[in-house]
């Protein structure tokens, strides 16, 4: 069970988050030139991510539930947000469950499926914020995504989670 992960497939996971994150706010706001070039960069980002986690070891299983545990998450803010909450709450459900199979296959420990989960999730909280025009927890969410992105590389050995996930 690994605790960190190689600083290429952070990134990469970082540009599927943020991909994701901005196809789907760009879904919902209308800008649909912006979500194309978005849905793109998470093509690529996806078949790099795979291509890379494949030669780190990871399995395919662990490497499918992040992508969609990173596209779910993304959806159901942008739902969230703009008032789809029927779909935002399948997407909740499906990011739920996507998760939970990534802890369950063990090849991540628990420490860093959670910050993997929670940048995705909070760059989607930026990004959604952002085309809401709400820049107060827009910068909130992307503070937060950054923690947990630092904190892919290399966990906190000791004191308070500076990290506040999920909210």
């Amino acid at each position: 069970m690994r605790n960190t992960v190689s600083v290429d497939l952070r990134n990469i996971w970082e540009k599927m988050s943020r991909a994701a994150a901005w196809h789907c706010a760009n879904s919902r706001a209308g800008v649909f030139p912006d979500a194309n070039r978005d849905l793109r960069e998470w093509d690529e980002a996806t078949e790099e991510a795979m291509a890379i986690g494949t030669c780190k070891d990871l399995s395919q299983e662990t490497l499918d539930n992040v992508k969609w545990g990173i596209w779910n998450g993304a959806w159901h803010t942008a739902n969230r947000l703009f008032g789809n909450q029927g779909d935002a709450q399948q997407d909740l459900g499906r990011w739920t469950r996507h998760w939970q199979l990534v802890h369950e296959q063990q090849d991540l420990s628990t420490a860093l499926v959670d910050d993997i989960r929670w940048m995705a999730w909070n760059f989607a909280e930026w990004a959604t914020n952002v085309r809401k025009g709400s820049q107060f927890w827009a910068n909130i969410g992307y503070d937060r995504a950054v923690c947990h992105a630092s904190y892919i590389l290399q966990p906190p050995t000791s004191g308070p989670e500076q990290c506040h996930a999920g909210s």
